[in-house]
């Protein structure tokens, strides 16, 4: 099955599920991810906020803050074709609309990508391999492609979302694990 073909198929299923599903999911999926041992004793935590019907993961930032976790959240960088990292300081700091339409925060201090311990990712669809399709733009494999970072590479998805065995090429970022409501997968 051909990539665009996959997106349309798995954003659609992300859609069907109403706000009210998708709230209750996006909680059990923010308990999942906070019982993960590897984020307990990360530092530095990337994350993200939603856009449309993603996984809700703004309780999951607020908590992150509250445990004193430093979070930062992913800045495009239209001009480089890269991914920049924002340290958020508080959950009221002033946000703005970035490139797509991504909140991110208003007055940027960008980390040191080799600080970053742990990276919550977005994604359209994943599989149980760890393999992970977005929106086709390719940020986030050129980012672990050009920079030497042993943070570890978690999706974030609805149950939905993980389904049959993606296409990959050479340059696509493999996940280390995975958290839908269900549980953590960990690809072998």
């Amino acid at each position: 099955m051909d990539k665009s073909l996959i997106r349309k198929v798995a954003i659609a299923e992300r859609k069907a599920l109403t706000p009210e599903q998708r709230a209750a999911l996006s909680a059990r999926i923010t308990e999942n991810a906070l019982a993960m041992r590897e984020l307990m004793a990360a530092k530095v935590v990337s994350a993200f906020l939603p856009l449309g019907s993603e996984v809700d993961t703004r309780t999951l930032v607020e908590k992150l803050l509250f445990l004193g976790k430093n979070v930062c959240l992913p800045v495009v960088d239209r001009s480089s074709g890269g991914l920049k990292f924002a340290r958020l300081q508080s959950f009221e700091e002033e946000m703005v609309e970035g490139e797509y339409g991504v909140p991110e925060p208003k007055d940027k201090v960008f980390v040191n990508p080799e600080k970053i311990d742990f990276f919550f990712i977005p994604g359209i669809a994943f599989d149980r391999r760890g393999a992970r399709l977005g929106w086709g733009e390719g940020y986030y494999d050129r980012f672990f492609g050009a920079n030497k970072t042993n943070g570890l590479k978690v999706g974030v998805a609805f149950g939905v979302q993980v389904g049959i065995e993606l296409p990959v090429e050479k340059h696509d970022a493999l996940m280390d694990a995975i958290v839908t409501e269900k549980g953590v997968i960990r690809p072998k």
